[in-house]
């Protein structure tokens, strides 16, 4: 382990999770971030989610992760994104998507990234959101709440899950 990435790691565990304010229930959600990774992405996915929460009357927005340098993305992909290569020499996100993503506060976040990245937690935890959304057990350290899907967040059934757990918590 280099020493760059020594300090990586400890900075990155020093970080706390943002929370603007407490989640205060699925009646008052009106912005919802989703994130994500191009590569492990089910064709047609994000759209379906994306299209499943304004459906719903929510405000979303998106920003993907991308296993590729920014000038190898292909042209025609839609969404903002994270690059592999939008860091600084510390090692930290930085790129015009991923400032405006950050500016906003959210009532929750949907991660559907698949792999284990420091990438991720960061986004997570650098994210001003509510309620935080994950698929997966060992994110569990910086998400409110873990959702088991067979599919891992790829299908409606188990949208329909998320949404009906989010509308649970804090019901009135």
């Amino acid at each position: 382990m280099s020493i760059l990435s020594w300090y990586r790691a400890r900075h990155l565990k020093k970080l706390k999770g943002q929370k603007p304010a407490e989640y205060p229930g699925w009646q008052a959600v009106k912005r919802v971030a989703l994130y994500f990774e191009g590569a492990h992405l089910p064709q047609g996915e994000p759209k379906a989610w994306i299209q499943f929460l304004q459906d719903l009357g929510c405000e979303v927005q998106v920003l993907s992760y991308q296993h590729v340098k920014r000038k190898e993305l292909h042209p025609n992909w839609q969404y903002p994104s994270l690059c592999k290569d939008d860091k600084n020499w510390w090692g930290w996100p930085e790129s015009l998507d991923w400032s405006e993503f950050r500016q906003h506060n959210y009532d929750v976040l949907i991660d559907l990234s698949q792999t284990e990245n420091d990438w991720h937690k960061i986004v997570s935890m650098h994210c001003n959101a509510s309620m935080k959304v994950a698929f997966q057990k060992p994110k569990s350290a910086w998400s409110d709440l873990i959702v088991a899907c067979e599919k891992g967040g790829f299908s409606d059934a188990c949208r329909k899950e998320v949404l009906a757990l989010l509308k649970f918590i804090n019901a009135a």
